[in-house]
């Protein structure tokens, strides 16, 4: 048997209510040659036995069960699994059209990274199209296109409504990081541009991100300052390679730094989170260390000014006594 062209990669854990629908839409795609790779991540609700139901009745659906571990250790369970010369990513709370495959297909080019726009379901019957070109396009001048990518449209968020070559991830161990447990998505994609020489934005959006009744969103979970920070330095790193391999504009680099500067920011006001539980001498010794990280970044570019990192450096220079009980009291109330 031929290896199929594209491999689907579907996460699934506790999905029943929306599974079906999803898989009934990627099997109803008008472009034939791929495979769907279904990865149960540990489901305790009757989402593997509808992923096996779907096996036994379509050759193309392979299905996995593992452990419950995350669904990066679940995508990345489908990577190595995947035979297709192409990986996409689809959640198993959305759909997509049925030309969504066949849009990436069209252009029949070799790029190695394929983006779409993409549909947000805020509602039942409501639908917002999020278009990022006029007209499809195929380019290795990849500097501008990045740019726009991730400043002017923030589609480099997340690893659905794209391609990625499968060749490039296994020659480079390229995997999600199973160690953070918000925004590996961002940094999968990042990571990646890293390795590609050309890429081709298409004009369809073809995919339904659920944006209502998805009991698993990260917007109302709380996030460690360890976390945080550490997704804060892995994609800042990720970005300043890009900016050396495909030369990004000035910019750009204003961008990045700012970007950090903010996360940076917002990791050092997670420690006087209510969850954020660290003895006082602890806390005082990562407060030194986000600011002095902060300082260091403001030494080499003019920053955006957060009110809340310069209220703690001002208190935090101070000689004002019981600095830390002081903003622990405050911060809450700005």
């Amino acid at each position: 048997m031929n290896k199929p062209q594209i491999s689907v990669i579907v996460p699934v854990f506790n999905s029943e209510k929306y599974l079906k629908g999803c898989i009934d839409s990627i099997l109803s795609q008008t472009f034939l040659d791929f495979e769907l790779v279904l990865v149960n991540d540990g489901s305790t609700d009757s989402s593997g036995k509808i992923c096996d139901e779907y096996a036994l009745k379509d050759s193309r659906v392979k299905v996995f069960h593992k452990e419950n571990g995350g669904v990066s250790a679940a995508r990345n369970t489908g990577i190595k699994a995947a035979k297709g010369k192409y990986v996409t990513f689809v959640d198993a709370d959305d759909k997509v059209k049925p030309s969504f495959l066949m849009d990436f297909n069209s252009l029949e080019l070799e790029a190695d990274f394929y983006v779409q726009g993409y549909i947000e379901w805020v509602g039942p019957d409501k639908f917002n199209s999020v278009y990022i070109i006029d007209e499809s396009a195929f380019s290795t001048d990849l500097n501008q296109v990045i740019e726009k990518l991730d400043i002017e449209h923030s589609v480099l968020e997340v690893p659905w409504g794209k391609l990625f070559k499968l060749e490039i991830l296994s020659k480079n161990n390229h995997l999600f990081n199973e160690e953070l447990s918000n925004a590996e998505d961002h940094l999968f994609v990042m990571e990646y541009l890293k390795y590609i020489r050309s890429i081709v934005v298409g004009q369809p959006a073809n995919y339904y991100y659920r944006k209502f009744n998805n009991e698993n969103s990260l917007s109302n979970k709380f996030i460690p300052h360890d976390k945080l920070h550490l997704y804060a330095s892995a994609v800042y790193e990720a970005r300043l390679c890009n900016i050396e391999n495909h030369n990004m504009s000035e910019r750009y680099r204003t961008f990045t730094i700012n970007v950090h500067h903010d996360l940076l920011t917002k990791s050092l006001i997670k420690l006087f989170h209510e969850k954020t539980k660290l003895t006082k001498t602890t806390k005082k010794e990562l407060i030194k260390k986000y600011l002095l990280e902060l300082d260091h970044l403001g030494m080499h570019h003019q920053l955006r000014k957060v009110k809340k990192h310069q209220f703690i450096k001002k208190v935090w220079n101070s000689g004002l006594p019981f600095k830390l009980a002081f903003l622990e009291k405050v911060l809450p109330k700005l």
